[in-house]
């Protein structure tokens, strides 16, 4: 149980970040419709995309909880609109947001964004709130990492059981950049992040 495992939503995104050579001798890719417990039982970290099937993904809740909870790491990103673990919420966008509320500042330290400036990661082609526009409710025992607007968490992470999940609620962050060297950098990161306990 050491590589990390990437549940694509659609055919297309097996490519990209996922073919590097980097990062595929450390993470296996799958359509999650394969998903099973063998697959978890032979995986340390899953990391799901925005574009996942959340009714397929509310099916398994009870694996994907139990999966934490026994030590499992588990990304989630994208917006939340049907929950499938027990502590989400359902998304909440900004409402006809001004441009200074789409800002991300970060709020405490985390391997995955270290090396990042938090304003450049709102920014893709001129166009702001790009890498995200809203959030998933936290629990009130998370750990908030990045905020937009008025203190409103983007980013966060909560440790659950013995496992624990982090949360992005925009877009997949290897897609957060037109850069794919610096995509490339946070898809690394990610990696890594899920790899060392």
């Amino acid at each position: 149980m050491t590589c990390v495992l990437f549940l694509y939503g659609m055919p297309e995104q097996q490519r990209g970040v996922w073919l590097d050579p980097a990062i595929v001798e450390r993470a296996m890719v799958a359509d999650q419709y394969s998903l099973n417990q063998s697959l978890l039982d032979r995986h340390s970290a899953v990391v799901l995309t925005m574009h996942n099937d959340q009714r397929h993904l509310a099916a398994h809740q009870s694996m994907l909880e139990n999966y934490v909870r026994d030590g499992g790491t588990l990304v989630v990103q994208g917006q939340i609109a049907m929950p499938f673990l027990s502590f989400l919420k359902p998304y909440i966008p900004l409402c006809r947001p001004r441009m200074d509320q789409l800002i991300v500042r970060r709020r405490q330290a985390h391997p995955v964004f270290d090396g990042f400036n938090p304003e450049s990661l709102n920014i893709r082609k001129g166009v702001r709130g790009f890498y995200g526009r809203g959030h998933n409710p936290p629990p009130p025992d998370a750990d908030v990492l990045q905020t937009i607007a008025d203190d409103i968490p983007l980013d966060w992470f909560l440790t659950w059981g013995k496992g624990r999940v982090l949360m992005h609620s925009g877009n997949d962050i290897w897609g957060t950049y037109a850069d794919a060297t610096e995509n490339r950098r946070f898809a690394l990161q990610l990696i890594n992040w899920c790899l060392n306990r």
